[in-house]
């Protein structure tokens, strides 16, 4: 994907929509967005990331979860965002990301109050993954799975 402005804006408005549908339809919390420029910015570093790193989709995933997870972009859901995204950025790269909300979120609050480096949270990303050939539908249940049990934990999420 190059990086274009147009591009940025498509992929903002992705991660926009997803973090919509993850709050309206399913966990709950407030939705809206709160730092605009902000989000774009992210989105133009992560996919300046994805463009410079194309070996190195662990890098990009991290990256995309400690930017989502520790700066409040949106009103709320920020870190279930992130790991959605994460998961997204990785699909799309080959690889499963195997743990759910649920295991990962004392991982994910320690990303969010800035306990984890980059490294750190790369080397888990990479501790977690397989690579194989993705059944598409079988991913998606997964994906739904996980956001069913992002609905137990939305209190501990802003």
């Amino acid at each position: 994907m190059k990086l274009t402005k147009e591009a940025v804006q498509n992929f903002t408005q992705t991660v926009i929509d997803l973090h919509e549908h993850l709050i309206i339809d399913y966990s709950g919390g407030e939705h809206g967005i709160r730092d605009s420029g902000g989000l774009e910015h992210a989105v133009t570093l992560i996919l300046a990331d994805y463009e410079k790193y194309k070996e190195s989709p662990f890098y990009v995933s991290a990256k995309a979860y400690q930017l989502l997870a520790t700066r409040h972009y949106f009103v709320d859901g920020n870190k279930r965002t992130a790991h959605l995204l994460a998961k997204v950025l990785l699909l799309d790269t080959g690889y499963r990301f195997k743990p759910k909300y649920t295991d990962a979120v004392q991982f994910i609050i320690d990303i969010a109050a800035k306990k984890k480096s980059l490294k750190e949270v790369e080397d888990w990303i990479k501790t977690n993954v397989i690579e194989k050939e993705l059944d598409v539908q079988e991913y998606m249940k997964e994906l739904n799975d996980d956001i069913e049990d992002m609905k137990k934990w939305k209190k501990s999420d802003s």
